[in-house]
């Protein structure tokens, strides 16, 4: 029997602050009680936006093979606020959205 209940995901910044052009990491928790994560689906992102993007796969690059995951994201370009977005697929067909807290990116300081 499927349930309709809402999975979770847990994001863990390794740090909230990074230089331009440098990756930086986080470890991703997906959880569901009843019907089970469905990693094939589940995906990840980064952006500027701190506001959902929506539940089309297709707005995702990273993908999941374990349900707790270490994932580096790509160096970015400008600086600004980036934000983990992480999009949870169950076996029941919820689709839910999750956005970390922000990493700061900034110039390296000169010396």
């Amino acid at each position: 029997m499927l349930y309709k209940e809402k999975p979770t995901a847990n994001i863990t910044l390794v740090k909230n602050e990074i230089f331009l052009g440098l990756p930086f990491c986080a470890t991703v928790t997906l959880k569901d009680e009843k019907s089970g994560i469905n990693l094939e689906n589940s995906r990840w992102t980064c952006s500027p936006d701190s506001q959902k993007i929506g539940t089309n796969e297709n707005l995702y690059q990273g993908t999941f093979e374990e349900e707790v995951q270490k994932i580096t994201l790509p160096g970015q370009e400008k600086e600004g606020k980036y934000y983990v977005h992480v999009l949870v697929s169950t076996f029941a067909g919820e689709l839910e959205e999750f956005i970390s807290e922000p990493v700061q990116i900034s110039h390296a300081p000169t010396r």
